[in-house]
């Protein structure tokens, strides 16, 4: 058995993974989404640390161009509160005992079941911002149509406002419509100015799906983040060795790369397939908890050279070779990962 060892470490000891995030493309991509939308309000989700973008960073950036602000836990919406303090946020996914903390941060509640409407009749403020979540067929969250006459009823008698009703397509939106129609008209009997909202990224281009407002994530970020990291050593493998863990047999002398960055930092163990060096993709042949490897053909890279792991031009490449979404590309990294605004 040979291995050609060339170098391993880092000067300074400081190797990481950088994300580059690109705060103008983001600002760009929100405003292409505005003219798509026309007079409907766009609220920008900033859920699951902006999609991986970074939730402080992204909201101080786009808090000038967006009408309102959603996120799913009150942890989040404090800290957008706390950056915009005068842009709506609508948090999706409130505990019980979290409901009177959010009225007095002036968050939006997302009331979408019996025992937070039981909690807000209890506080009774009239200041309590609510935006009515229904059930129009994803059965994740939100009222079923037929609630709708009662809840509207007490929350009436108390003097409180529903300011919007929304609900949230999975697949199938023109099955959902209907019923998402029909608790719309409910809801307006009561609160006639209550907005509309159940448009996401993938529906943007329906207008009939638009009504009053829509909620962007994936269409806000897409091409906004670029991860890279170096290069830790170089070898050339003799044919016939195995490299890394599990069963990779080498079958002619082959050159690799060990690359920083494993599955501690949100690299799939069993799908991670590419990265690209010098304009090339190459073939991803192991990742371990600290390090991945990749088999780069006729290449011998230097220790230090840059590896893109993820771009605007691979992303949705990327998802598919992996059998999953961009949207778990863009959140998976963690660990030794540093981000870096553009």
């Amino acid at each position: 058995m040979r291995a050609h060892f060339t170098y391993c470490g880092a000067e300074g000891g400081k190797i990481k993974l950088k994300a580059y995030i690109n705060l103008a493309r983001i600002r760009d991509n929100l405003a292409s989404i505005k003219q798509t939308i026309g007079k409907s309000k766009l609220m920008l989700m900033l859920k699951a640390d902006a999609y991986g973008h970074g939730l402080e960073e992204v909201a101080k950036a786009t808090c000038d161009i967006v009408d309102g602000f959603g996120v799913f836990s009150l942890e989040e919406g404090q800290k957008v509160r706390s950056i915009a303090p005068n842009t709506p946020v609508l948090c999706n996914c409130l505990q019980i005992e979290e409901i009177e903390t959010a009225v007095q941060c002036g968050l939006t509640i997302g009331l979408s079941n019996r025992l937070q409407l039981d909690k807000i009749k209890r506080i009774a403020k009239s200041n309590v911002k609510i935006h009515l979540k229904v059930d129009s067929g994803m059965h994740r969250f939100g009222f079923d149509v037929s609630e709708l006459h009662t809840v509207c009823q007490e929350l009436k008698a108390l003097g409180i406002e529903i300011e919007g009703i929304y609900s949230h397509f999975g697949d199938h939106p023109k099955t959902q419509k209907a019923r998402f129609d029909e608790a719309c008209e409910i809801v307006r009997t009561y609160f006639k100015n209550a907005v509309r909202h159940i448009a996401s990224s993938h529906t943007l281009a329906s207008k009939q799906y638009a009504y009053d407002g829509v909620r962007v994530g994936i269409s806000a970020y897409m091409g906004a983040m670029a991860v890279q990291s170096e290069v830790v050593a170089s070898r050339q493998v003799d044919a016939g060795e195995y490299v890394g863990y599990g069963n990779h047999l080498t079958t002619t002398p082959a050159n690799i790369a060990v690359v920083f960055g494993g599955y501690a930092d949100g690299i799939d163990r069993e799908r991670f397939q590419s990265a690209w060096c010098r304009g090339r993709e190459f073939k991803v042949i192991g990742v371990c908890m600290d390090t991945f490897i990749i088999d780069t053909q006729d290449e011998v890279l230097g220790v230090g050279e840059k590896i893109v792991l993820l771009d605007a031009e691979n992303i949705t490449k990327t998802a598919e070779k992996m059998n999953t979404i961009p949207y778990t590309l863009m959140t998976a990294w963690r660990g030794r990962i540093e981000k870096i605004y553009i």
